[in-house]
């Protein structure tokens, strides 16, 4: 080919390139906007030093966000209601009040896929910071548009592609992109970079932008309301970073704090194809049971000297505080603190006068746990009801053979459980339909003769409601809607579950879930390993016999997502792709299915 015709080709290759970018950059179908994408080369000036700039207003709140009841968190008087706050960590914890990010704005936008998920929530520290870095950048390159992944869920709480993101610190950014002629485009989604800096996928279309991305993680770690703990990302990817921000000027000691926030997880994806950021719990957090995983950053407040002076003053609260509401929130944040050194508070607040006091003292021993003939001798004298139903729920959570032969007991007592924190329709329910409901999540067998004996209840809601913790607890369907059978079809189902109990009441509970399993169709000499892939299979079947399946699967891994809360399809599909993932060590073989447990 000659060098004209060589150079036609290139020129042809380029113009289809920018077509393509223009054709493939991202949009969200639910929101009409314009992208404006400038022309902009990767050569830098030195950098001037990021100014700590108040983030723009925000144009509009996303379009789909829908009010839902608030969870309950125990705020104090003097603080806002309103204030987002993260709970627990990042893998196992929650979000109170998330906030939404802002929609739509200039100079950032989340990637259409993302979010159709509405995963839009976080803490307010973290949006701050996400704003904050690309209104940096926007400024620095003007036209730059940052382009997110998922943030987190506005309670919190696990989401399937990802086992953090789950207290509202968390959240992924698509790698700014260049096109061949070095000029800022819009990826189309979260695109994978290889080690000479380009696109795996589109024929090496796109480009890594390091300068952009430099500047922004620089930006992030600067930000002056929240203090950047990790960035996940890939370590071929960091070198440029890095060398770009020293070739660049930046002061030695900010690159080296920001080098020491880049990691590379060994755990999951290397992060090629998006940055994953993790700020540290606030001030406000800590004194609402936040917690940090991992290294305690030079620049951050000490995690634990926060967190003792902040049990300090809320243990003041709940032992002095005129008010009941004050002490009854103080002793609940000292739960969300996991404060177990206060456990004699607990046990003197059983005797305050107030109820809601008592109420709250109880939830915190049974959260402490070594405090069942505590809880069992208040059971026997307490006499408001409100704390009754409040001692069911922390022996449940006790879980003691002798807490559940107890509650077991209880099953016969008639008397309303008040709702906290419902809405009016669902103000009351007896107290024992909440015990059954405490049993559906039990592992004990004592619940079970008592359950069936309310099956007689002429309450449609008490009998479903047990209905539903028996099948859990035996593994075993009847076939009955307890709600709407009449009364000669459900005197036969129940006759037939005494006759059920009484051939199998000596068997253990492990033997009633290898039963069930057997009856559906799910091969398995017994529930160890080497039935992980009929456990998958039963991923799929009816309720609880999902349901239990999960839980074996729990127990046999030692991997307890929130699944039992996802769509069957979605707890199917990470079961199947983490069970294939880790199937050597589980001493299993999956090759006969995809991720989604589709068989091969």
């Amino acid at each position: 080919m000659s060098s004209s015709s060589n150079w036609k080709f290139e020129t042809l290759i380029i113009v289809a390139g920018l077509f393509f970018a223009a054709c493939c950059a991202p949009r969200t179908a639910s929101r009409a906007q314009t992208d404006t994408l400038q022309e902009q080369n990767t050569t830098t000036p030195l950098p001037e030093p990021l100014s700590a700039a108040e983030p723009l207003e925000p144009l509009s709140v996303v379009e789909h966000v829908v009010e839902e009841e608030p969870v309950h968190y125990p705020f104090f008087m003097a603080e806002d209601p309103l204030a987002s706050v993260s709970v627990g960590n990042t893998s196992t914890g929650r979000l109170i009040n998330g906030h939404a990010l802002a929609l739509p704005a200039l100079h950032y936008d989340v990637l259409p896929e993302q979010y159709a998920r509405n995963l839009l929530y976080g803490t307010q520290e973290l949006l701050d910071m996400l704003v904050f870095g690309a209104e940096q950048v926007a400024a620095r390159f003007p036209g730059s548009k940052l382009w997110l992944g998922n943030i987190g869920r506005k309670d919190g709480g696990d989401i399937p592609w990802s086992v953090s993101h789950n207290a509202g610190r968390d959240a992924d950014m698509a790698y700014y992109a260049l096109n061949p002629l070095g000029w800022h485009v819009s990826p189309p989604d979260l695109v994978d970079y290889n080690r000479k800096l380009r696109s795996k996928s589109h024929e090496g279309f796109y480009r890594f932008d390091v300068p952009r991305n430099a500047h922004y993680l620089l930006a992030v770690h600067e930000h002056p309301e929240s203090d950047l703990q990790y960035v996940f990302i890939a370590s071929y990817l960091q070198r440029p970073i890095l060398d770009y921000l020293r070739q660049a000027g930046v002061e030695t000691s900010l690159v080296d704090e920001l080098a020491s926030t880049l990691h590379q997880p060994g755990n999951s994806s290397p992060h090629s194809d998006h940055a994953h950021l993790r700020i540290a719990c606030s001030k406000q957090d800590i004194c609402g049971g936040c917690r940090n995983l991992g290294p305690e950053r030079p620049w951050m407040a000490s995690f634990e000297q926060t967190r003792d002076t902040c049990i300090q003053e809320i243990s003041r609260i709940a032992q002095e505080d005129p008010s009941p509401h004050q002490r009854a929130h103080a002793l609940e944040r000292l739960g969300l603190l996991d404060a177990e050194q206060q456990r004699n508070l607990a046990i003197e607040a059983l005797a305050d006068a107030d109820a809601g006091v008592r109420a709250a003292a109880v939830t915190l021993l049974g959260q402490f746990g070594e405090a069942t003939q505590i809880l069992l001798k208040h059971d026997s004298i307490e006499t408001e009801l409100a704390v009754r139903c409040r001692l069911a729920e922390a022996l449940a959570q006790d879980g003691s053979s002798k807490a559940w032969e107890r509650l077991a007991q209880n099953l016969s007592a008639e008397f309303d459980c008040e709702q906290e924190h419902s809405r009016p329709q669902e103000a009351s329910v007896p107290y024992a339909a909440k015990l059954a409901s405490l049993a559906a999540f039990s592992e004990s067998k004592w619940p079970v003769a008592a359950l069936i004996e309310r099956l007689a209840d002429e309450r449609a809601e008490l009998r479903s409601t047990a209905a539903f913790a028996l099948a859990r607890l035996t593994n075993r369907l009847d076939g009955v809607d307890w709600s709407e059978a009449d009364a000669s079809a459900r005197l036969e189902a129940l006759e037939q579950w005494r006759s059920w109990y009484a051939a199998n009441e000596k068997s253990s509970r492990e033997q009633w879930l290898l039963d069930g399993f057997r009856a559906q169709g799910f091969a398995m000499k017994k529930l160890d390993k080497k039935a992980i892939p009929s456990l998958l299979d039963a991923i799929a079947a009816e309720g609880p016999i999902s349901y239990n399946a999960q839980r074996v699967l729990m127990r046999l891994t030692k991997h307890e997502p929130e699944s039992l809360d996802w769509p069957t399809a979605d707890a199917l599909w990470h079961w199947t792709r983490y069970c294939k993932k880790h199937q050597r060590k589980l001493g299993i073989k999956l090759d006969d299915r995809d991720e989604r447990g589709n068989k091969l």
